[in-house]
């Protein structure tokens, strides 16, 4: 339906050909006017991708709906090769969110729940999924490649995985080993994994479809001069198999969940019901207080018809600045193609 990148340009600039000092000054801009980040920007997701780990997760056997983890704020890892010391991977809440199952980890955003879920840890009995897997099924979901909506420039992101960061680091005999860490970062969104706005779009959407993913089209229909039809995209499935559709129905209860009693409360007093994941995501190692943030979600739940994904860069939380920009294009959308402006109750 619409695919944004700000900061923007006027493109009537171009219509009759730009000058020379206009084009120079957009290309001279610091804020990169013309990079369509919709489709060119990656970026590491944050917590947008624990929907699809679970819907992994499930799918796999690693957890069920009952599976119960909890979550105390940090996970401590032993070296495997210096027991004596010991990595604190910690949650966003320190003090820790208490039993969590796979539908309030979604809605509460439990790290500790997925890098169990993720790589396993010895306090639990969840084998956890493993690079490989993870990996298997972000690909599945068609990450690490371009969806191939009809625009150029579209990048593929980057799915890491053991033998990636092997061939990367293959000069470096300490870096090129895959961690239990990177396990858990790529668990949660973090790491080297990077994706494009558009696929978190895609896979929002997938999701919603129970699994099915089409490819994004910008084109509808070509017409010639007497308004006949001269083409017409035709639909056409990118991502399908992924999992038993009771195994998706869990991941979308989460999602709901999110918005009822998780990190996107702020939509539910809109008048369609909704589903959604936050996700804030570090991108700075040498300050991990900057952060995307992201919110991603679809509409109605029941009978989902719009699945939307807002990224603002370096914004800092996702549930403090993407959830209002989603809300506020959700409440239009309901008013003015359902035609409900007050709440339901």
């Amino acid at each position: 339906m619409a695919l944004v990148s700000l900061p923007g340009y006027d493109d009537n600039l171009f219509a009759h050909g730009i000058k020379k000092e206009d084009y120079q000054k957009l290309i001279a801009d610091k804020n990169l006017p013309m990079f369509d980040r919709a489709i060119a920007g990656t970026y590491p997701p944050g917590s947008t991708v624990k929907p699809m780990v679970a819907t992994a997760a499930l799918q796999q056997g690693t957890i069920s709906e009952n599976t119960v983890i909890t979550d105390r704020g940090v996970l401590v890892i032993p070296n495997q090769y210096n027991p004596s010391v010991a990595y604190n991977f910690y949650g966003w809440k320190r003090s820790g969110l208490g039993p969590m199952n796979v539908k309030s980890a979604i809605a509460e955003s439990s790290d500790i729940f997925f890098y169990v879920v993720a790589g396993g840890h010895p306090s639990s009995q969840v084998p956890g999924l493993g690079a490989e897997k993870l990996a298997e099924y972000y690909r599945k979901f068609n990450l690490g490649r371009v969806t191939g909506i009809d625009l150029q420039g579209e990048k593929p992101g980057l799915v890491p995985d053991p033998d990636w960061k092997a061939k990367y680091f293959h000069n470096d005999p300490i870096m090129s080993k895959w961690y239990l860490g990177d396990t858990y970062h790529i668990g949660i969104g973090q790491g080297d994994l990077l994706v494009t706005p558009l696929q978190v779009a895609l896979w929002t959407a997938t999701i919603a479809n129970d699994g099915v993913g089409y490819k994004p089209r910008i084109l509808d229909k070509v017409l010639d001069q007497s308004g006949n039809t001269v083409f017409q995209t035709q639909p056409e499935v990118i991502i399908n198999n992924l999992a038993d559709k009771k195994n998706i129905e869990i991941v979308q209860a989460g999602m709901r969940q999110t918005i009822v009693a998780g990190t996107g409360r702020q939509l539910a007093t809109l008048p369609i019901s909704s589903a959604g994941k936050t996700g804030t995501s570090q991108f700075d190692g040498s300050d991990p207080k900057k952060t995307h943030a992201w919110f991603t979600a679809y509409a109605p739940y029941e009978d989902p018809q719009i699945a939307i994904t807002v990224l603002v860069e370096a914004g800092g939380e996702g549930n403090v600045v993407s959830v209002p920009v989603v809300k506020q294009a959700l409440q239009w959308w309901a008013e003015n193609r359902y035609n409900k402006a007050t709440p339901a109750r």
